[in-house]
């Protein structure tokens, strides 16, 4: 066990630590800029955020997403509710001659991945360790 002035000492550090800590000077000792250390907690703190509600209420989200389609799908069968899928399809590069409508849409996303590298491996983390901890 930790004695008292063990404990002193490490809440000392910690408070020197986050008084003392320059995040810009961090983030570019570790080479990126100030402004990818901000979006890198964004994307981690709602990836965080989503994790742990996901794992919290998985069985209600799924619910709710089935019960959405579903009506969705009612109302679209009996004409309350008109879904122009071709603009849809067009939103999203789907043409009537291609069959794989998948490919360009992971192609989108791996090109944002690429482009945001340090964002996406942030989102990454934060939602497996929100997830692990929900």
């Amino acid at each position: 066990m930790l004695d008292n002035a063990t404990l002193t000492t490490t809440a000392d550090k910690v408070k020197t630590f986050w008084t003392e800590f320059d995040l810009k000077a961090w983030s570019q000792n570790v080479g990126g800029s100030y402004s990818e250390a901000i979006q890198a907690a964004i994307y981690f703190s709602v990836s965080f955020a989503s994790g742990f509600i996901l794992k919290r209420y998985f069985k209600f989200i799924f619910g709710c997403l089935i019960v959405s389609f579903l009506l969705i799908k009612g109302m679209e069968f009996y004409k309350l509710l008109e879904i122009d899928w071709v603009a849809i399809k067009d939103i999203f590069g789907i043409t009537p001659d291609k069959k794989d409508f998948v490919s360009p849409m992971i192609g989108v996303a791996v090109g944002w991945i690429k482009a945001n590298l340090v964002a996406s491996i942030a989102a990454l983390v934060g939602c497996l360790i929100g997830y692990k901890l929900g």
